[in-house]
């Protein structure tokens, strides 16, 4: 279970996702612009909770390692785990990086757990920079309104 969550902007085109485990259990990675994950990740609990998806994937590009988190959702039950490569792939298909990757984070939680403390950091992000700080800082991509403003919705009732 998610006891801890932090996304944060740390310099021009660079941000830290960090996510701590009940246990204690962790992980923390900086990653670039390349890619936009908070989007990614806030669309793919949205398609969890709509039930359009059972599986999803985030990409973190590291320049030059890759991080991808996997979302796997089974009765609102979920599945968290974290693939690393030491190189900038854009590797595809999942199959190739859950065998070839390395599996460097694993726990469970529940939808609505997680897309609480998702949704309750990047509120924070929010109230931080702004949609026009956050666009400053993060160059190339908008601030996820949309998606975040959806993800608000199915959190509302839980929290």
């Amino acid at each position: 279970m998610t006891n801890y969550f932090n996304y944060e902007l740390t310099g021009t085109g660079w941000a830290r996702f960090s996510i701590v485990n009940e246990n204690n259990i962790g992980i923390g990675f900086e990653f670039s612009y390349l890619a936009n994950p908070l989007a990614d990740l806030l669309s793919s609990l949205n398609k969890l909770h709509k039930n359009e998806s059972s599986s999803e994937r985030v990409n973190f590009p590291q320049e030059p390692g890759e991080i991808f988190l996997f979302i796997k959702n089974n009765n609102a039950n979920l599945t968290l785990e974290i693939y690393y490569h030491n190189d900038l792939t854009y590797e595809i298909d999942d199959e190739k990086i859950l065998s070839d990757f390395e599996n460097i984070y694993f726990d469970k939680d529940t939808l609505s757990n997680f897309s609480i403390k998702v949704y309750q950091e990047i509120e924070k992000l929010l109230n931080n920079h702004g949609e026009i700080g956050y666009k400053e800082k993060w160059v190339e991509y908008e601030f996820p309104i949309k998606e975040y403003t959806e993800l608000g919705k199915y959190t509302q009732s839980s929290r």
